[in-house]
């Protein structure tokens, strides 16, 4: 298990909501921005905590929508051209509009801090992104993030040591102690290399792949997630109902390194659909029989603690979550 106290800034990222009806896209108006500094994808990309394909895509994307190029392409040199100029002057001013509002909008100017517990690895990592943003917003508030199993951040919660907690289960909780809404239905997907086998049953569209009986698999080398977190249950309940004695050859919890083992082997991984990183070249399939990750948000009923804060960096949270490959 993992512990950290977020109380020092994190580098600037972004989060999106909705303004007067309109929904304004934060983290677009600060890749740019980012960009603009840099001068370089690769640098802006590093300081914004994702890939230098996806800073890219949002680029090219943008340049599109508007008509225009806000920036000229020399090399690896990003130069800005007077669009761009103009782009990244109005959305300098709209995140300092945003900034006002929140701060005029703040409640409480009380230090304290909040606890929250968090099972996902992708909201882990998310968490650090938008940290920066919740900061700039309540600088008197202290975050303690917790990191564990789903069963391990739930006991947590019942035992008061947490106000909030984020987990994954192969159902929907209904527990008289808490308040659970689900904010994600992942499925398991199965992973393969370009280079396996059976690559052509494959495919990179990760939103709706071919389906596959899994029995075709029986003799394949799987690289699954640790014993008692969500997914390598749901991997059990498969490898049951196909009547598959399946041979582990590594069991790890980090979905980055379970992608790139996968690229360098000939084995194959079972992981929800969105924890699966959209920078590699993993194609995927999807069992003919469904499996679900429940991602829920979880409260406790009984401890006041509700607060504009709280709903803040909740809301947040969720919202970078559900956008995570936007």
């Amino acid at each position: 298990m993992q512990t950290i106290d977020f109380v020092n800034s994190f580098d600037y990222n972004f989060f999106n909501t909705f303004m007067g009806g309109i929904f304004v896209d934060f983290k677009q108006l600060t890749y740019i921005i980012t960009i603009a500094e840099e001068h370089n994808l690769t640098k802006a990309a590093e300081r914004l905590f994702v890939s230098q394909s996806t800073l890219s895509l949002y680029l090219n994307k943008l340049e599109r929508e508007l008509g225009v190029a806000l920036f000229t392409r020399n090399k690896n040199r990003l130069t800005i051209t007077p669009e761009g100029e103009e782009y990244v002057k109005t959305a300098r001013k709209i995140l300092e509009l945003r900034n006002d509002l929140y701060k005029k909008l703040k409640i409480s100017q009380n230090q304290f801090s909040l606890s929250i517990g968090i099972s996902c690895q992708t909201l882990f990592e998310q968490f650090g992104q938008i940290y920066a943003d919740f900061h700039e917003i309540f600088p008197n508030i202290s975050v303690r993030v917790t990191e564990g199993w789903s069963k391990t951040i739930i006991e947590k919660l019942y035992d008061g040591k947490l106000d909030l907690a984020f987990a994954g289960f192969s159902e929907i909780i209904n527990n008289p102690f808490f308040n659970t809404e689900v904010i994600k239905t992942d499925e398991l997907l199965v992973l393969l290399s370009p280079q396996h086998a059976y690559a052509h049953l494959a495919s990179r569209d990760y939103d709706n792949p071919p389906s596959v009986d899994m029995r075709l698999f029986s003799r394949e080398s799987f690289i699954l997630s640790g014993h008692g977190v969500c997914e390598y249950l749901l991997a059990q309940n498969m490898f049951h109902d196909y009547d598959i004695a399946p041979h582990t050859i590594c069991e790890m919890n980090n979905r980055h390194n379970i992608c790139q083992m996968v690229l360098n082997s000939n084995s194959i991984a079972l992981l929800p659909a969105y924890g699966i990183p959209r920078n590699t070249d993993i194609l995927v399939c999807r069992p003919d029989k469904h499996y679900y990750r429940y991602m829920q948000l979880f409260t406790p009923k009984k401890k006041n603690v509700y607060s504009a804060e709280m709903g803040a960096l909740k809301n947040m949270l969720i919202e970078t979550y559900l956008h995570s490959y936007d």
